[in-house]
């Protein structure tokens, strides 16, 4: 991944970034068995910018090499399923901790 990928929808915002996480904690690149994973991080609009959610960034199962476009894909469905759970008033904890099990193969079909 070549940078990071930011999605604001309304007062919603998504960003994944890659801060070095890997397989079993901090990535290891001298470990040939470990890949370096994205997180993503989601926010709500206030008076003083965005601020994050309580128990909504997660490690996904998802490569930092992953191509942008599926990574933008990413964005898309997590956003989606934030404003689930926002619009129907409850915590986005549990969607977005489901969110993190996402992997490319979903992405390559989601639409």
């Amino acid at each position: 991944m070549t940078k990071d990928i930011e999605l604001i929808k309304g007062d919603l915002k998504v960003e994944i970034v890659s801060i070095g996480e890997g397989l079993s904690g901090d990535y290891d690149p001298d470990d040939p068995d470990d890949v370096e994973l994205l997180r993503f991080y989601c926010s709500q609009r206030t008076n003083d910018g965005f601020e994050d959610f309580d128990d909504a960034s997660y490690c996904t199962r998802v490569p930092a090499s992953t191509d942008t476009v599926l990574v933008e894909r990413m964005a898309e469905v997590i956003m989606r399923e934030l404003e689930r759970a926002v619009d129907g008033g409850g915590s986005p904890k549990k969607p977005m901790e489901q969110m993190s099990w996402i992997t490319v193969e979903e992405l390559k079909s989601a639409k």
